[in-house]
């Protein structure tokens, strides 16, 4: 297959070493959300998201090929150091209506939100073994409806009244998931590649109020600061180029299992809350292929399938006896990516994809997922890469999450459904991202 940047590999020395550790630091105070199959993005970076996510066959860049299918780094033609910068504006609204209460929309704060990412590949000469060391944002969601208050029309949203009058108030949330993994992929033959990335995860989740505990008498509580938590898993990835036009893939990531967060806060009446929360990230399988269908058109599909239904805190759903929400209620989905590169020249590439994922979140649930609408299923892709010099790469891409909505009842602390009410959330996306990079 053609790509985009040639040349020879040699070893990254002490002084990148450092500045990995530094970018890392860096990374972990910037939020992870974006264009996603339920929370998770659809790729990482220019090129990967360019190509509508389809990247577990491909290798056309470290941080692509580290986020998608870890044994593919060992077809990226050289070692280099690449930088990405995503801007992500969500747009979100939430209609309920409550039959002789009221009925109306609110809509979500606008919150852009930079999305950083690196990746480093070393490739030494005359060597079956390829290493990476990739630093990612991969996973994010969020809301900030602002409270309403009644009014005798009865043109508002019930649920944004506040606690006292029966609704949630004001609805915060903002998760962001970071991931670290090294990864190693060795060349079991001249066209086969096993790779293992060992994750390392960082997750930071902020909702208000916060109704995955017990309320008191006065509802649940409120200004809940942020708490994180750490966690591990691993991926395996198998990459085959049985001739120079085809490249196959497979990928298996484990579920990252996360400390529970705790949190310190308040009820709406003053009264100290502590209480925990976990939420785990789900395992996905994927398969990919990659036809260099002419020697300027490539193109690309993958398929993944995303097991939230077994994922602590997305798994459960409805109240518990004492009050508190039990979980999103997320079913699991699968999710296809197709993508096209054409070079246009020597030096300029152009790219296209699509992505369509199942709902993970189904219309029984979304009375639970007002703080959680992740309900995009059809994106569009559009990019383009240019070759400055031998060593210097610079990738763009646009993504637009078409709007999606989704309406299911309300329901009572017994889980029974309020009759002929009506819970809908509304969701679109965009994102601008721009990638560097560097050979070495």
């Amino acid at each position: 297959m053609k790509r985009s940047n040639v040349g020879t590999a040699h070893r990254l020395g002490p002084a990148r070493i450092i500045a990995v550790s530094c970018m890392l630091v860096v990374l972990t105070a910037f939020p992870a959300q974006a264009t996603t199959n339920g929370h998770i993005l659809i790729g990482v970076g220019a090129v990967n998201q360019s190509m509508g996510g389809a990247g577990i066959a491909t290798s056309l860049d470290a941080i692509g090929s580290c986020y998608s299918n870890a044994g593919s780094i060992s077809f990226v033609r050289s070692s280099s150091a690449e930088f990405v910068m995503d801007l992500f504006t969500p747009h979100r609204t939430m209609f309920a209506s409550i039959p002789g209460v009221a009925a109306g929309s609110v809509t979500s704060r606008t919150e852009q939100a930079i999305i950083p990412g690196m990746s480093f590949l070393d490739k030494p000469l005359n060597s079956r073994f390829s290493y990476a060391l990739c630093a990612l944002g991969i996973a994010g969601m969020g809301v900030s409806y602002p409270a309403v208050m009644p009014n005798a029309g009865g043109q508002f949203n019930p649920l944004a009244v506040p606690q006292s009058f029966g609704g949630f108030g004001a609805i915060y949330s903002n998760q962001q998931f970071l991931q670290v993994t090294p990864t190693v992929a060795y060349m079991l033959s001249p066209r086969l590649s096993l790779g293992l990335g060992l994750d390392s995860d960082w997750q930071s989740l902020q909702v208000s109020p916060f109704a995955a505990t017990p309320p008191n008498a006065s509802g649940y509580p409120v200004s809940s600061p942020a708490s994180s938590s750490f966690g591990s898993g691993f991926t395996v990835g198998l990459a085959w180029r049985p001739d120079e036009k085809l490249e196959l893939g497979v990928v298996y990531k484990s579920p990252q299992h996360m400390q529970t967060m705790q949190y310190t806060s308040q009820y709406p009446d003053g009264t100290p809350a502590t209480f925990g929360f976990r939420l785990d990230y789900p395992m996905i399988v994927g398969a990919g292929i990659g036809y260099q269908l002419t020697p300027k058109l490539l193109v690309a599909a993958d398929e993944h399938w995303i097991d939230y239904a077994n994922t602590r805190g997305f798994s459960q759903s409805g109240f518990a006896q004492n009050g508190a929400v039990r979980g999103f209620g997320w079913r699991s989905i699968y999710a296809t990516a197709v993508g096209l590169q054409y070079s246009v020249n020597g030096r300029l590439a152009v790219r296209a994809g699509y992505n369509h994922s199942d709902n993970p979140v189904p219309p029984s649930q979304q009375f639970f997922n007002v703080f959680a609408p992740a309900l995009i299923q059809n994106s569009a892709t559009a990019g383009a890469g240019y070759q400055i010099d031998g060593a210097r790469t610079i990738d763009v891409v646009y993504l637009h999450g078409f709007s999606n909505a989704v309406s299911g009842p309300a329901y009572m602390a017994n889980n029974a459904a309020i009759p002929n009410s009506v819970v809908r959330n509304r969701l679109s996306e965009n994102e601008l991202s721009l990638q560097f990079r560097f050979k070495i």
